[in-house]
């Protein structure tokens, strides 16, 4: 499995299949996990610190999972900056992370009707990962437990887009929050790893704000 795997899993809803992921730039979130899944695998390094850290090019070998390989095919071989590197990866990021998924028996895509439209649901095959994915990422963020290389980039993508809601109940958010932010700080993952989730925070943060900002400024 991938991080953004993992993401698409935890964020369908097993009842309806729908994706419950709000955000304003989802294309960013998908490419924020798959810089992460690209580090973890070795195929990129994150040089530099925090605001000028960049994305380099390691190894093109493919990784086995053709959305993964697909946002690395998207990045040039010379240094780019963290910023630069999500803008280009997280090109049909949902969709190409639910074919993954699909592929690997863990969803089912069907359409149903909407009104005049014909939609796409993924009904969750796979019910016991996606149940250990919101009971780890829980343990995280309620009981103080300790992130590891699946939960704290997941911790840390779903504080960036305000969505730890979809693991914890509304009287718990206040302190899921702080709790993320420790995550971030803490010393769970490789130094390479580290940059790239700070990296990946910060650059769907901004690309957030970005869209919002150019959304209110086109409706004015």
């Amino acid at each position: 499995m991938s991080i953004a795997g993992d993401l698409t899993l935890l964020a369908t809803d097993p009842d309806t299949g729908t994706f419950r992921l709000a955000s304003s730039n989802p294309t960013a979130v998908f490419a924020g996990a798959h810089l992460i899944d690209l580090v973890q695998l070795g195929r990129v390094d994150t040089i530099g610190e925090r605001r000028r850290a960049k994305v380099q090019v390691l190894d093109r070998t493919p990784t086995g999972r053709p959305d993964v390989d697909h946002a690395l095919s998207r990045l040039k071989d010379r240094p780019v900056s963290i910023s630069s590197a999500i803008s280009r990866m997280g090109h049909q990021g949902r969709q190409r992370a639910y074919a993954a998924l699909e592929q690997e028996h863990r969803v089912r895509s069907r359409t149903e009707r909407v009104l005049l439209f014909e939609v796409t649901r993924h009904d969750v095959v796979d019910t016991e990962r996606r149940d250990r994915l919101v009971r780890d990422v829980r343990a995280v963020l309620v009981e103080g437990a300790e992130p590891d290389a699946t939960t704290g980039p997941l911790v840390s993508l779903l504080a960036a887009v305000s969505q730890l809601r979809l693991v914890v109940e509304r009287s718990e958010h206040r302190a899921a929050k702080a709790r993320a932010k420790q995550v971030s700080a803490e010393d769970w993952a490789s130094e390479a790893v580290r940059r790239a989730v700070a990296g990946a925070e910060a650059a769907v943060t901004a690309a957030i704000i970005g869209a919002t900002t150019a959304a209110a400024a086109g409706a004015s």
